[in-house]
Formats: structure tokens, sequence, C-alpha cells
């Protein structure tokens, strides 16, 4: 039978649900002790100077919408055994971004591979033809991939126990912390994230190498369904028209109420003894600038990127 989840932002990040005989730390003394000397407050965010000119103004929007800082915010809470850096930087034409050892690294040529799938339209609510705020469709999809890699870290330095893919955990770590936000944040955030993984299922007929299905990662196709149902599964009212709309389909939708309970319960029981209540208690609900505040147009001359 499914445990009575905590939803509301301070509240799931501040919960644990006890299990009892469980160890959470694996029974190890070496680990009790780690988690003894963590701390919160052990983030730190640093926009390194892009390499390219090219990236010019991408590092000045980067910065203004204080999305790494945002992004240490959210994440302060969590007790530490060291100190953990949040970064972008040029990587010499790569599209991508990663956790290692006690950093977390963003690309300028990932968040340019978001950028240049904004909508350029838009109406003066902010809404461009498609449904989705441009805003959201930059913001969503950033917080979303750092919040991935920060799943990375936390499995890394607090000795989470992985049972399968951890790119598939990391992406679950994400989507959860997503839906911790507001109401009207988390919709618009997972509206936005989801936006950047839509082109892998517009065409039915879309041919995925072998070489893509063997990767690590899942495809972008199933990442947007996967953190729909997650989120449909923490609210199917709020996002009940995803499935009215066909986005996600009735047969998984049926079950994403069971995927979300795991998730929370994994992240309440594992991911929970590690957060400093008060201090989540105190986090802001509000993530993103107005939804109709208009991005800067990417500049054409940046060309078309793709993840490697």
């Amino acid at each position: 039978m499914l445990m009575k989840l905590c939803i509301a932002a301070a509240v799931a990040l501040g919960c644990t649900l006890a299990v009892p005989g469980a160890s959470f730390a694996q029974g190890d003394k070496d680990k009790s002790a780690a988690s003894t000397a963590a701390e919160p407050n052990r983030v730190d965010v640093e926009y390194a100077p892009p390499k390219s000119s090219a990236h010019d103004a991408l590092y000045r929007l980067v910065q203004e919408l204080n999305l790494l800082e945002k992004t240490r915010d959210l994440l302060a809470p969590l007790r530490l055994p060291r100190r953990l850096l949040l970064t972008t930087t040029g990587c010499d034409g790569e599209v991508n971004a990663w956790y290692d050892d006690g950093v977390i690294t963003v690309c300028y040529e990932y968040l340019d591979w978001v950028w240049q799938s904004v909508p350029q339209q838009a109406t003066p609510d902010g809404i461009a033809p498609d449904g989705i705020a441009p805003i959201d469709a930059l913001v969503g999809p950033i917080y979303q991939i750092i919040l991935h890699e920060a799943g990375h870290a936390m499995f890394d330095l607090l000795n989470i126990p992985i049972f399968g893919n951890e790119e598939n955990d990391a992406d679950q770590f994400s989507a959860f912390f997503l839906l911790q936000a507001g109401k009207e944040d988390a919709r618009r955030l997972i509206g936005g994230a989801a936006y950047q993984y839509r082109s892998g299922v517009q065409s039915a007929n879309q041919n995925i190498t072998t070489k893509r299905l063997a990767d690590v990662h899942a495809t972008m196709g199933q990442r947007f369904f996967n953190i729909l149902c997650l989120a449909y599964g923490a609210n199917d009212e709020l996002f009940k028209d995803i499935v009215a709309n066909g986005d996600l389909p009735k047969e998984r939708a049926e079950d994403c109420s069971d995927e979300y309970a795991h998730v929370a319960y994994a992240f309440n029981t594992l991911i929970g003894p590690h957060i400093d209540r008060e201090l989540a208690a105190k986090l802001h609900k509000s993530w993103l600038p107005p939804i109709n505040s208009q991005p800067p147009h990417r500049p054409a001359a940046l060309g078309t990127r793709a993840p490697n």
C-alpha cells in the first residue's frame, strides 16, 4: 500500500518517511560519521567567461536570470560533506552537461542548444502559438539539466544507493524538484522542460539509431513522456490537460500516481535525512520570471546545435 506523501515544497523537502528496520545509510559507521559532519549551504556558483565571443550574449543572459543562484538556493538545505560547485563554461563546441568530483558543469553550447529551440513569437500574454511561453522554454530546460546533474551529485556525495539506471534516477530527481515549486511555477517548469524533449516524439516515423538506443540516457521521446507522467502523478488536476490533449497516453497515465509515489518515497527515504528542515521551510516558491517576459532573440550567426 502506498504511503501518504509530502508534496508541498517545504514539506516535501523537509519530511522523512521512516521505514522500520531500514538502514538509510547502509548501516555504515563511516557514512554515519560523514553525515554528522555534513552541513547545509555548501553550494557555490561560477559563471566562467566564455571561450568564444559568440557566447557573450548568452553569458550575460544566464547571469541576468540568476539561474545558478536560484538553483544554489534550492540545494542549500542539503547537508553535504563537502562543497559543490555549479558552473557554466565553454566546452569547445561540445553540447553537454555533467557532474564530476564535486563540480556540476553546464556548457554554454548546451545552453545555446536550449536557446535555439525557444519560440520567437508570442502573444502579449507571453504565449507562443504552440502553447508554451518563450521564457519557460528557455528557463525550464536549464533548471531541468542543472537539477539532473545535481541528482548525480547527491548520489555521489551522499552515497545514495542506485537500483538501476542512474541517468533515469537523475531525471526523476530533477522532475521531483521541479514539482515542489508553487503550482503555477511547477506547471510552467514542467512545460518548459518537456518542450525541449518534444521533438523526440513529433515524428511517428523518426529513425532512432542503434547507437542512440544503446546510450545510457533515455531517448528524448522517453524523457518527454517520463517527465509528463511524474507531473500527472504528482497532481492529476493541475496537469489533467496533458492527458486530455493526448500528450500523455491514457494507458501510461493510469500508473503515473504510482510512479510519482515511488520517486517521492525514495527521495524522502534516502535524501530526506540529509535535509536541513528549518532551512528548507524558508525556500522560495517562485523560480520563474513573469510569464510575459520575452527572452532576447538568439543571434542567427550561432547556427544550429544538437546534443553530441
